[in-house]
């Protein structure tokens, strides 16, 4: 749109003699892009959503956390346009000007004042929870597939790679972390009730939700060892090794159930807990960051994915298994010419060639302190022609050799 001496006007303005009149297409844009802010706390997310919803920036081009937080901080969304915020100075950098050297001019506001508070106060706690306190910031999280551990800018509320600059904004990775984490909960429902949820009745659903998995696991373990007997992968011997223990398990795990149930029957019905969705976007920015923290092992960006080592507390040990997850979650499973390899089974499901779960086949594919960082199981990263994301594939030939020598 036009510019005057007062200088380019501002998104969802336009100058008319002299004066800012709304522009109306852009003025819709801008409120949906605070409406989206308060529902999603983050920048980045509303980038995105507006961009998928082909409401581009004013030059037509997709929008950036960078601009989105330009107009949600420009008071012109509440009816106050300031001129001359900024200035060169002698040093030829741009720096802010005082009072005296800016003027404003009146305009019809964009947003209420209720909605401009809300996201005030939402990018202030925002900046606030990323000073220095290590226990409130995602610091020491974040490694770079090179090797190297991304430092945190608070400044610019972004991760960087000293060696290859790749870099990442927090609040895409919480973004990240939030959507991918959901889809981890329904793996681990257990989880979903503690975080969300707290009754009697919900505490006996969380042991429910427990047991139910564990049935699921045992059912596939069963699954898997007639599989592999039907195809001559184990002997007889190795059948009934592995057979017995998931039919003991699956008649434990029925009979625990099923008094479960009986004792649930006679519960108060609790309230439904908040889904995971609501739940997050409710949380303060510290709490979400504390939240993280208690549930993730470490964060390594790569080229065009992230891969995400969760914590996952295990109630029989009480001690928490490592289970990594890479977004997006690609294929179950690869076909390449050549050996045979296989996916790694997705969070809460088994191998259907040897009924190791996803975190076992994570410590026998990569290097760490239980295989003294040698692993034990051949596998190889690989990129398929048109595809942005590598996936980890297994190599089938390996992976049983080597169970046949420990079996």
């Amino acid at each position: 749109m036009g510019s005057t001496k007062q200088g380019q006007a501002p998104f969802g303005y336009r100058w008319q003699g002299g004066q800012l009149r709304l522009n109306e297409q852009e003025a819709a844009t801008r409120r949906t892009a605070f409406d989206l802010f308060i529902s999603l706390r983050s920048k980045s997310a509303v980038a995105r959503a507006l961009n998928d919803q082909k409401q581009f920036t004013r030059s037509g081009k997709d929008w950036s956390d960078v601009q989105i937080g330009r107009i949600l901080e420009c008071s012109s969304a509440i009816g106050r346009y300031e001129i001359n915020r900024t200035a060169v100075g002698d040093d030829g950098k741009r720096m802010a000007t005082g009072s005296a050297a800016r003027s404003v001019v009146a305009c019809e506001p964009i947003v209420t004042q209720k909605v401009w508070s809300r996201t005030a106060d939402i990018l202030r706690a925002k900046r606030t929870a990323r000073k220095a306190d290590p226990e409130v910031t995602l610091a020491g999280l974040v490694r770079c597939r090179c090797g190297i551990q991304m430092s945190h800018s608070a400044e610019r509320a972004e991760f960087r790679c000293s060696k290859c600059a790749t870099t990442l904004g927090l609040d895409d990775l919480e973004a990240i972390f939030s959507g991918d984490f959901g889809e981890t909960l329904k793996a681990h429902p257990q989880l979903s009730l503690g975080l969300v949820g707290d009754s009697e009745a919900g505490q006996i659903m969380a042991r429910i939700a427990h047991l139910e998995v564990s049935l699921s696991e045992f059912e596939t373990e069963r699954a898997a060892a007639e599989k592999m007997f039907a195809v001559g992968a184990v002997t007889r011997q190795r059948f009934a090794q592995l057979q017995q223990p998931a039919e003991e398990g699956i008649a434990r795990t029925q009979k625990e159930l099923s008094a479960l149930k009986r004792e649930l029957a006679g519960t108060p019905t609790a309230k439904d807990p908040p889904s995971w969705e609501d739940f997050w976007r409710g949380l303060p920015p510290e709490r979400r960051i504390r939240i993280i923290r208690a549930f993730v092992d470490q964060f390594t960006v790569g080229e065009g994915e992230i891969e995400i080592a969760y914590l996952i507390p295990d109630a029989e040990t009480a001690e928490d298994t490592v289970e990594p997850r890479t977004m997006p979650v690609a294929p179950h499973s690869v076909k390449t010419d050549g050996p045979v390899y296989i996916r790694l089974p997705k969070p809460g499901e088994l191998c259907a060639y040897t009924g190791l779960s996803r975190a076992k086949m994570n410590e026998l594919i990569l290097a760490n302190a239980r295989n003294n960082f040698r692993p034990p199981v051949a596998s190889k990263s690989l990129r398929q022609p048109g595809q942005q994301r590598g996936v980890r594939l297994i190599l089938l030939e390996s992976l049983m050799s080597y169970l046949h020598s420990t079996g």
